[in-house]
């Protein structure tokens, strides 16, 4: 959030401060202990910020013991050796990091509201009055360190006095203990679905592990599947294949079209991340190590910040084709993975693109549920479009992104037969070029409702519907193979596959399975017991 405002700096500065906050909650730590859940929060995604807050941390270099009975000679000593600008690592001359402020104090003066804020809030005498206030950042460290104090010891943690006046003013703020009341019951639903899925069954394989499985194998089966006729009409696909293309036709594609190495690498990230969240700079990290021919690859290897270097891609369907790893790590929380396709996405695309990457996202988080229908599946996608007007490149007259995908559901609704439904959708559906990324999304779920859910069924209608067959082979199937499993995936196309991509496929479902079942659901219920 703070990146819509700030650049990186500022942005990892105002998260450091939401995330010792957030530490501050967990009634295991001590004072100490939050100053290290900081720190190792810093390391993970800041090393310079890191170097710095330990710098200012250590005995060694100014963060004083604040004795009780010299305070006011800390005080001087602190300030002109720490607090003041240029002394020791700064990384900005006109700021500096709030919470390299508040963490000594904070470890200094848990539970002493009045002492904490009175050495935050306290002016040495100096005749510069604006040096004076750059140097302890008055109103920001005062708010946070009441932030983490309070978020530590509640409303007991100020004085009686302070309430009176603090609490009307604070009072419009205090239904936000209703909204994470409505997030820890949420999150209590999904701790459910994880576990009912993770018991294993008579094969030795769990729901969990099976729908994982099987939607990744699913994606790369409609990928190498829509290769072939990618970019023809459907008449032309008919006259090419008589009868249509019911097969993979190109086994190689199985592993090397970009739209199922680009999932892979998002699976990567998130094995890399254990756990932890994954962002645009996640992503853009396993990118460098891998080169492509992205415009937002050029720019990522040249120092620049991935928040902001998809806005320089043309808007070409390339997130739609990979977004999937989000939905299967954010199981049961549609709308968190609509977030967090959104915060990837816009690592190597914009506009529509961003947004037909996050209503994928949601409707696979929703086709893994263990009750996941087809109809759950659509909704869960149409709840997450925008309904905000819009106008295309042609006009041909959609009032919104929803409005769009309810048209292609529409005309789908009306058909069995994967064959039929193509010269309504292509006359009803059709945008201004084939990787328009509304388009994929359009023609992809209207092709896995028509099939029904069916995996076969799906990868045949996504294949031979042409325009980019690959991508919407790739999500109308994927989609089939996350809402019935491995078990669903013919067995002729698995044995397709080479032995080193099936292990790939086999190892990264089980490694998302571990750490779905191990760091996110230890993190989700301790949120509970909090």
């Amino acid at each position: 959030l703070a990146g819509v405002a700030q650049p990186r700096l500022g942005a990892d500065w105002a998260g450091l401060a939401a995330a010792a906050v957030a530490a501050c909650f967990d009634s295991q730590l001590d004072a100490a202990g939050v100053v290290a859940a900081a720190l190792k929060v810093a390391e993970e995604n800041n090393r310079n910020v890191w170097e710095e807050l330990r710098f200012h941390l250590s005995p060694y270099h100014g963060a004083p013991a604040f004795d009780q009975a010299g305070l006011r000679q800390d005080l001087l000593n602190w300030f002109f050796n720490y607090g003041k600008p240029g002394a020791g690592k700064d990384l900005n001359r006109f700021a500096n990091n709030p919470l390299r402020f508040v963490l000594p104090v904070i470890r200094a003066f848990d539970g002493d509201a009045r002492k904490a804020l009175a050495v935050l809030l306290w002016p040495p005498h100096h005749q510069n009055q604006w040096f004076c206030y750059t140097s302890i950042m008055h109103g920001v460290t005062a708010t946070l360190a009441g932030a983490m104090l309070g978020a530590r010891h509640g409303r007991q943690a100020f004085p009686a006095e302070w309430r009176k006046w603090a609490e009307p003013i604070a009072a419009s703020w205090f239904p936000m203990t209703d909204v994470v009341e409505q997030t820890r019951a949420r999150e209590r639903d999904i701790i459910e679905i994880h576990e009912t899925m993770a018991q294993r069954r008579q094969n030795g394989m769990s729901q969990l592990e099976d729908k994982i499985y099987g939607c990744l194998l699913a994606s790369s089966i409609g990928n190498a599947m829509g290769s072939p006729p990618e970019w023809e009409w459907y008449e032309v696909i008919d006259e090419k294949w008589p009868g249509g293309v019911k097969t993979i036709l190109d086994p190689r594609c199985l592993e090397n079209e970009d739209d199922n190495q680009l999932a892979m690498l998002l699976v990567e990230t998130y094995i890399e991340r254990a756990g932890r969240p994954v962002l645009g700079w996640h992503f853009a990290n396993t990118w460098k190590r891998c080169p492509n021919g992205y415009n937002s690859n050029h720019l990522l290897q040249a120092g620049w910040e991935p928040r902001y270097t998809g806005m320089w891609e043309g808007v070409t369907g390339s997130t739609v084709m990979c977004m999937e790893p989000v939905g299967l790590y954010r199981l049961g929380d549609p709308e968190g993975a609509c977030i967090d396709a959104t915060a990837v996405s816009y690592m190597y695309q914009r506009g529509l693109d961003v947004t037909a990457a996050a209503i994928l996202a949601a409707a696979t988080a929703n086709a893994l549920r263990p009750d996941a229908t087809v109809d759950s599946v659509l909704a869960t996608a149409l709840k997450c479009a925008p309904t905000t007007p819009f106008r295309t490149f042609d006009e041909i007259g959609f009032e919104s992104c929803r409005h769009y995908l309810e048209a292609c559901l529409d005309v789908a609704a009306k058909y069995d037969d994967v064959f039929a439904v193509r010269k309504e959708l292509y006359e009803k559906c059709l945008m201004w070029s084939p990787i328009d990324p509304l388009e994929v999304i359009g023609l992809s779920l209207a092709m896995f409702k028509v099939a029904r859910g069916d995996v076969r069924q799906a990868a045949i209608g996504g294949t031979n519907i042409g325009r980019d067959a690959d991508t919407i082979a790739g999500r109308c199937t994927m989609l089939a193979g996350a809402l019935n499993g491995a078990g669903a995936v013919p067995a002729e196309w698995i044995g397709m596959f080479s032995a080193t991509g099936l292990e790939r496929i086999r190892h990264h479902a089980g490694a998302m399975v571990e750490l779905m079942m191990g760091h996110k659901l230890k993190v989700l219920k301790a949120r509970q017991v909090i």
